[in-house]
């Protein structure tokens, strides 16, 4: 009788990779995004300034 309880409860549990998995996807496009924005927002304003006045150069 507790093996069969036991094999209930077993398939009974929620399988919870697919949220970590999807979590970490998420998580992964929004800072992948976030970055490439950064990055061209930073190349965009960098033309904008004179070759005179750039300091890292």
């Amino acid at each position: 009788m507790e093996a069969v309880t036991f094999a209930a409860v077993q398939t009974q549990t929620p399988d919870f990779w697919e949220y970590v998995i999807a979590g970490y996807a998420f998580a992964t496009v929004l800072i992948g995004g976030f970055v490439i924005r950064l990055v061209r927002r930073g190349r965009n304003l960098a033309r904008q300034v004179p070759p005179d006045k750039r300091r890292w150069l």
